[in-house]
């Protein structure tokens, strides 16, 4: 059962996440894009499943801001899935800046997505540039090797303050990237595949100057003093500015999520 207690967000995943079945959100507090990401990743999993109700937030804002960021158009189509009592909200200016939960299924999808997040986005060109090249070279990590379709969403948190803040996440619940590698590397644990790429060098392909999308990601990350969380299957890897750090989770995931923080200032 995928059920979170309260607030699913790129620090809260690890301690919230279940096994991932029927999806209960119905004590979910904050979301923010992670929690979307996974939740729509989650959703997508029941569905192939044949699992098709969704339990939505009991907290109106909550629910609310689900909708805003258009989760209830994502499970609805194409997943298909039936909610209990999700409702359009209107939508306005809001002092934050995001861009809404998006399916892509292809390479020029996702790009568009990378040129809409950039859009909506200021600050510094060196934020800039590692928000581009975290959107394209995860995005396309989905449409190569997933063999699913992906999702994406952003926000801007606490505009114009010292604290300004993007977070961004990509998912899929395809493959995974062990089963991924191991097409030409053999079988993995998804821990030891979370850190080859995270070390760069190791891919699906017999093309040895493949295999740095993650790599490249990490680097510019840990430059910026911000955040990367990977996780796939019971893998996870993290980057922060004290190093790199895999670890083994008790949960499992299918597919893989990728979640950045990033300062804006």
């Amino acid at each position: 059962m995928f059920a979170p207690q309260g607030s699913l967000t790129l620090s809260t995943f690890d301690r919230e996440v279940q096994r991932l079945g029927p999806l209960d959100l119905s004590n979910c507090g904050f979301t923010d894009a992670f929690g979307l990401v996974a939740i729509a990743s989650a959703a997508e999993t029941s569905a192939s499943e044949g699992q098709t109700v969704v339990l939505t937030p009991r907290n109106d804002d909550v629910a609310r801001y689900h909708c805003r960021m258009h989760l209830n158009q994502i499970l609805e189509d194409p997943l298909g899935l039936s909610l209990d009592h999700y409702q359009v909200v209107h939508e306005h200016d809001q002092t934050d800046v995001l861009c809404e939960l998006t399916r892509f299924d292809t390479w020029q999808e996702a790009e568009s997505v990378a040129d809409l997040v950039l859009s909506r986005i200021s600050g510094p060109a060196d934020v800039l540039e590692t928000v581009w090249l975290c959107l394209t070279e995860a995005c396309n990590n989905v449409t190569e090797h997933s063999e699913r379709s992906g999702f994406t969403a952003a926000q801007v948190y606490e505009k114009n303050t010292v604290s300004e803040r993007i977070v961004l996440a990509i998912g899929d619940a395809g493959i995974g990237i062990a089963s991924s590698l191991g097409q030409s590397l053999g079988p993995l644990t998804n821990r030891a595949a979370v850190e080859m790429a995270l070390e760069g060098g190791s891919s699906s392909s017999d093309d040895a100057s493949r295999g740095y999308g993650i790599h490249d990601m990490a680097d510019a990350i840990k430059t910026l003093n911000g955040f990367l969380l990977v996780r796939t299957g019971d893998g996870v890897g993290t980057v922060s500015r004290v190093g790199y750090r895999t670890s083994k989770s008790a949960a499992g995931i299918p597919g893989t999520l990728i979640g950045i923080q990033l300062p804006c200032v």
